[in-house]
């Protein structure tokens, strides 16, 4: 049986073997203390705490040696550790209490592994701290509580020489950040009142002092510069000296002082604020303002409205340039600027040569360039900003979208609306007018369409744009047909299949028409053989789908002989192809090629069918005759307005065919009309434009679409709801019309209209909500 180890006779072994030697080694300084211990002597040491631990009670000193454990560390650190603090000061205590950290850390794992045997079974089964908590505990204690006020004063002002360039020493710092950590044992509760808020107040405290002076001596993109600088700076300083958490907490302090408290100040800095860098295009100044201005909850919005108020303004300018009449769009490329003269001029020039209608007001072209190329020059200007300097932020992007929709949708009194500018600029580029790749076709298409997103009447433009596509299909002056159904597809994604449901009939259309003029030609040369060959001439017809294409003007027309047996041959053909459908002639859109000899020359006039009638008239004029503006319209069966553009564009245009008495360049009832013996061109191939009868849209038609659409929307809605106040069918109805803006008073005025035939009715029991009525 081993014999009894008496609590004193081991305590003063364990003391004099391990004990008091490890407290001689760590005060004398001696290198490589942690090895100081051979495995025998440990084993020796450990062995009278395992014995003195297992003995059967009354002799089992577990209890007693975890607290004369305890108490060992606390008369250490109060002998040695603290008085050797508490004469330290300014960096030196930073010194010091690094250096005695390290201590007791070897002390801790020391006394641990002395004791190790209490660990296992004494501490866990009575729920008391392990050794090591125990060991850190005591520096606590006995320690860090007496000295901390020091630490953490010394602490601050190493960090404020840091941060006024001094060198510190950053592994001290880190190392004195980790006891704050340490003794906290899991619990960050130590460090952050004891360190990390004084550090905030402080911190608060210096960057207000120099925010003061930066904004006293710094423009608005130097001063952000130094904010960016400090707050990397401030990063990089918690990384080096403190513990991570307090980089979220620092970083908040220093943008609240040095950007939340003079945010406004800064964005509206005289010369050199938000305003001035977006004139300027100062795209690294305008990346770093939204780069800190991301930081601050909210911090945006301001940045935000005021990038927006910069569009509208440079918007607002384009739109205003349109009043005068040179127009100089700021933004605009010289080559746009160019583009825009030369349109100007093209347009009065024809202005001049058209006859105004009776009663009419004159307006500007709605051809010009430059206005639409200076809209996609801002626009890409604008996405380029807020893809490279505002990262794409749905909230800039908001802003673009605004501050576009206020200005391109903002009429100029007297002009052709913007959606019909916008409209003839896609018209120009489809008909091959900007002698552009059809790669740099398809990029231009894209950044219309872009353009056109913002317009809100976007039914108008299709309207608009249907007119434009039907005089270029059947005039043969569509550059691409790739070009036209990409433009298509595009208006399609953006908008939907019904919205280009006419479009795509109208391309289908066409592609039958060739299929059709093939099916003719053959048909004229086997069952129609007899009949086409007693024509006159050659004839061509383009049959349309009613449904697809706009509603051309329906000009009467007494057709000449020649061209009327064309016509009764194609009449027959249909017969015979097809059943139940009715040809309705359409003479405003034909074209013709008449052959003309004036003197000895011989000339191909290339000319509508209307000005081919009219010309056909002057072969029955004797000699030495002519025929009045009267006598055309009884020969043509044409009313006045028709018959004097004819004649306009055949004797008072560039080449003039026929000669008109007395000269000038407006028609009037009383002037006369002869075929011109003493015309004469260069060219053989004559073209003879005549100015267009029809309008580029039908506005009664847009609003009668509209109004149809409306009341669809409305019984749609009630017929789901059943019941809904006027607010919520209001609210509704907007949803749902999605290609135009529509008027209040217009959506009041059509719920009415339901009412009145019986789609709704007005809820008894709330004058206010509306009822369906099935």
């Amino acid at each position: 049986m081993a014999a009894i180890v008496d609590l004193e006779d081991g305590w003063s072994q364990m003391k004099r073997q391990g004990i008091d030697r490890l407290v001689a080694i760590l005060e004398g300084g001696l290198r490589d203390s942690g090895t100081r211990f051979t495995n025998v002597e440990f084993a020796r040491i450990y062995t009278v705490c395992y014995n003195m631990c297992t003995q059967r009670a009354p002799y089992n000193w577990s209890e007693q040696l975890y607290l004369r454990h305890n108490s060992t560390f606390n008369e250490y650190l109060t002998e040695y550790a603290l008085p050797a603090l508490t004469s330290a000061h300014g960096v030196h205590i930073l010194e010091e209490l690094s250096t005695r950290w390290g201590r007791h850390i070897i002390m801790n794992k020391w006394m641990h592994r002395f004791f190790m045997y209490l660990d296992r079974y004494h501490v866990q089964h009575h729920a008391l701290p392990s050794l090591r908590e125990a060991g850190v505990a005591a520096f606590r204690n006995c320690v860090f509580v007496h000295v901390q006020p020091s630490v953490t004063s010394a602490m601050l002002e190493a960090i404020d020489r840091d941060r006024d360039g001094d060198t510190v020493d950053s592994g001290l710092l880190k190392r004195c950040t980790e006891v704050y950590v340490s003794v906290g044992q899991g619990s960050l509760s130590v460090y952050g009142d004891t360190l990390e808020s004084p550090l905030l107040e402080t911190s608060r405290a210096y960057y207000k002092r120099k925010s003061q002076d930066w904004l006293a001596a710094l423009s608005a993109p130097d001063y952000l510069a130094k904010a960016e600088q400090a707050l990397v700076s401030e990063a990089q300083r918690v990384e080096r000296f403190l513990h991570e958490t307090t980089e979220s907490v620092l970083l908040a302090a220093v943008e609240q002082e040095l950007l939340a408290a003079h945010a406004t100040a800064l964005l509206e800095r005289e010369g050199s604020g938000l305003a001035e860098m977006l004139r300027n295009d100062r795209g690294v100044d305008l990346a770093r303002l939204f780069r800190l201005f991301s930081r601050m909850e909210s911090g945006l919005a301001p940045v935000a409205r005021g990038f927006r108020a910069h569009l509208e303004s440079l918007g607002g300018a384009l739109v205003s340039a349109r009043q005068t009449d040179v127009p100089k769009y700021p933004g605009a490329s010289a080559a746009a600027a160019a583009s825009a003269a030369a349109a100007e001029a093209a347009s009065a020039g024809a202005a001049a040569a058209r006859p105004k209608p009776s009663g009419g007001k004159s307006s500007s072209s709605s051809s010009d360039p430059a206005f639409v190329s200076a809209l996609l020059e801002l626009h890409d200007r604008a996405k380029h900003m807020v893809s490279s300097y505002f990262g794409g932020s749905p909230l800039f992007q908001k802003a673009l979208r605004d501050a576009f929709e206020s200005f391109v949708n903002r009429e100029v009194p007297g002009k052709p609306s913007n959606t019909e500018m916008v409209a003839s600029f896609c018209d120009r580029l489809l008909r091959g007018s900007e002698r552009l790749s059809d790669t740099e076709v398809e990029e231009v298409l894209e950044r219309l369409v872009g353009l056109f997103a913002f317009i809100v009447d976007k039914d108008r433009f299709a309207e608009i744009y249907r007119n434009q596509l039907a005089k270029r299909l059947l005039n043969g002056r569509s550059a691409s047909a790739d070009a036209e159904r990409s433009m298509i597809a595009k208006l399609k994604l953006r908008c939907g299949a019904q919205y280009t449901s006419k479009l795509e009939g109208m391309l289908s259309d066409l592609n039958i028409g060739h299929d059709q003029t093939k099916d003719y030609k053959q048909w004229c040369a086997t069952s129609g053989k007899a009949q086409a060959d007693a024509l006159p001439c050659e004839f061509g017809v383009q049959v349309l789908t009613t449904g697809w294409w706009p509603t051309f003007r329906d000009v009467k027309l007494a057709v000449p002989a020649p061209l009327r047996a064309c016509q009764d041959v194609f009449v027959s053909y249909y017969k015979a192809r097809t059943t139940n459908r009715r040809l309705a002639w359409c003479f405003s859109l034909g074209t013709a090629t008449v052959g003309a000899k004036f003197g000895a020359k011989k000339y191909d006039l290339n000319v509508a069918t209307l000005q081919a009638a009219c010309l056909l008239l002057f072969n029955d004029v004797p000699e030495g005759t002519t025929l009045s503006v009267k006598d055309v319209c009884d020969s043509l069966n044409a009313v006045e307005e028709v018959s004097k553009r004819v004649l306009h564009s055949l004797a008072c245009g560039k080449h003039k065919v026929l000669a008109k008495s007395p000269p000038g360049r407006a028609i009037s009832v009383s002037d006369t009309f002869a075929a011109n013996a003493s015309f004469s061109s260069a060219l053989h191939r004559v073209r003879l434009p005549m100015a267009s009868l029809e309008e580029s849209h039908n506005p009664k038609k847009v609003q009668d679409d509209r109004r149809n659409a409306i009341d669809a929307a409305i019984v749609r809605t009630m017929k789901s709801a059943k019941r809904l106040s006027h607010s919520d069918l209001f609210a509704s109805v907007v949803r749902i019309l999605a290609t135009f803006r529509p008027d209040p008073k217009l959506v009041k005025r059509r719920i009415e209209y339901c009412i009145e035939n019986d789609y709704l009715e007005r809820d008894e029991a709330d004058p206010k909500c509306y009822l369906y009525v099935a």
